[in-house]
């Protein structure tokens, strides 16, 4: 996480070194989010268990297999300078899943954990993002009372992705298998937005993307929001909206090799603050 700090602070430098005074901004200035998710996993994962040499297992389904697919709240925030859609933005979220009290069976082995076996699972996500959006064309000419806007930027996220797997019945001992993954220096994403505005209302969509291997990281990226918001009073905006971002993973863990081919979705709600 430092070292997304520090990188995010070199990103930030070098934005306004190049454009310090935001011509293409409407009145710019600070505002706060608090922002939830109530999203759930999705996808399917596999990983060698320990033989000489490793024995290969089949991919198993996050939800039927292992019981990560439960829909749970996560909780986040924005820190931002701008007109509320273009400018800087730098967001956090913290994500838990977990079944304490119900356990799962899959069918192969994964890691350590023997096939057959019940388990219950975990998983955290923790991200933090910092993202520059520019406008790139605003217009209100193509119907009455209706605004228009497209930007672009770039955004660079860092995940830290970690699953738990605890065996709950078969021989002893009990076998448990964590995987604790990273991007390093975070995953850089391309970035476009699109809204329509009809006061007090506004229609907006986010696409980030990247493809490529960053740290245990590796596949396809994709980030799609999309979000109504209403604006409630002046200064202040609530939104709702739907959203997915895509969290392949690749790597090695005591000599084992994993691949996770997993994806996030589901709702986003919150409410935003000019400062």
């Amino acid at each position: 996480m430092a070292r997304l700090l520090a990188l995010s602070l070199l990103f930030c430098s070098s934005i306004f070194s190049s454009c310090s005074s935001f011509p293409e901004l409407e009145d710019p200035g600070p505002s706060l989010t608090a922002w939830g998710a109530m999203m759930s996993l999705g996808g399917e994962m596999k990983m060698e268990s320990p033989n000489n040499p490793p024995q290969q297992n089949p991919f198993q389904d996050v939800s039927a297999d292992f019981g990560l697919d439960d829909r749970d709240f996560g909780a986040g925030g924005t820190l931002a300078w701008g007109d509320g859609f273009g400018g800087i933005e730098v967001s956090y979220l913290r994500w838990v899943t977990a079944r304490p009290s119900q356990t799962d069976r899959p069918e192969f082995n994964f890691g350590v954990i023997r096939g057959g076996n019940e388990i219950q699972s975990e998983l955290e996500l923790q991200q933090m993002s910092i993202e520059w959006i520019q406008t790139l064309i605003r217009t209100d000419e193509l119907a009455e009372n209706l605004t228009v806007r497209l930007g672009a930027g770039v955004s660079v996220d860092h995940n830290e992705y970690q699953i738990i797997l605890r065996e709950t019945s078969g021989s002893a001992p009990l076998q448990r298998q964590t995987l604790t993954m990273s991007d390093d220096f975070g995953i850089p994403m391309i970035q476009l937005r699109a809204e329509g505005e009809m006061r007090p209302f506004r229609l907006r969509l986010d696409l980030g993307y990247m493809q490529g291997k960053f740290g245990d990281f590796d596949g396809t990226f994709l980030d799609v929001a999309l979000t109504a918001w209403w604006q409630a009073q002046r200064g202040i905006d609530l939104f709702i909206g739907a959203w997915i971002y895509t969290l392949p993973t690749a790597g090695t863990d005591a000599g084992l090799n994993y691949v996770l081919d997993t994806s996030m979705s589901g709702y986003i709600f919150g409410i935003r603050f000019e400062l």
